[in-house]
């Protein structure tokens, strides 16, 4: 391959990549307007300010981290967060319930880009040494969190603890190009995860 050919090919993916991630952000934002606008009054979670949770470094040796496989954000009820300094404090209290949205672009286990939204409930911080508040957990186990999605379909139940938390979950994962305007996003995704959520 010559140069020149490698330079138009770069362009190119750089430049899909652009593309792809710039509608992600039109859908989570999309999710998140709708959110707003249910009787619960759901607000995302923001926690270092207003953006995405990934769960790995950006270290020189590992190259395949450079551009997000996966990322997530999530959404709490108004009256179970509060916000400071442009971050939301959301504690360790009893019937905190979360949606968790979950996009993976790449995975070993799947061949198409997946977007995964459910609820994770009984959550528990077994010290208080561990995770002062829900959003310091997020990044910490984004992957334990898409293992639950990614295993356990269609609202099946999934569980996940270790040393230091606790929760259960359910979570409906969709083909994340099946996913193409509103309706899709309301159909497909929020009025599931809703009635699955409130029967909880």
């Amino acid at each position: 391959m010559d140069k020149k050919h490698m330079n138009e090919q770069a362009n190119l993916a750089f430049e899909f990549v652009d593309k792809l991630y710039f509608e992600i952000t039109y859908l989570i934002k999309e999710i998140e307007g709708l959110l707003k606008r249910e009787d619960e009054v759901f607000i995302i979670g923001r926690t270092r300010g207003y953006g995405i949770t990934v769960g790995g470094s950006t270290g020189i040796d590992s190259p395949d981290w450079w551009w997000y496989k996966k990322f997530s954000v999530f959404f709490v009820k108004e009256n179970m967060t509060r916000t400071q300094a442009g971050k939301t404090i959301t504690s360790f209290q009893k019937d905190l319930k979360i949606i968790y949205l979950i996009v993976t672009l790449s995975d070993k286990d799947i061949s198409s880009p997946k977007i995964a939204i459910g609820t994770l409930y009984d959550i528990s911080c077994k010290s208080a040494e561990s995770f002062k508040k829900f959003e310091d957990a997020t990044g910490y186990y984004l992957n334990s969190i898409w293992d639950l999605a990614k295993n356990h379909p269609n609202f099946s139940a999934g569980s996940f603890e270790d040393k230091y938390m606790k929760f259960k979950a359910r979570f409906v994962t969709k083909d994340l190009f099946d996913i193409n305007n509103t309706q899709d996003m309301q159909k497909k995704l929020l009025n599931p995860v809703l009635k699955q959520f409130r029967s909880i």
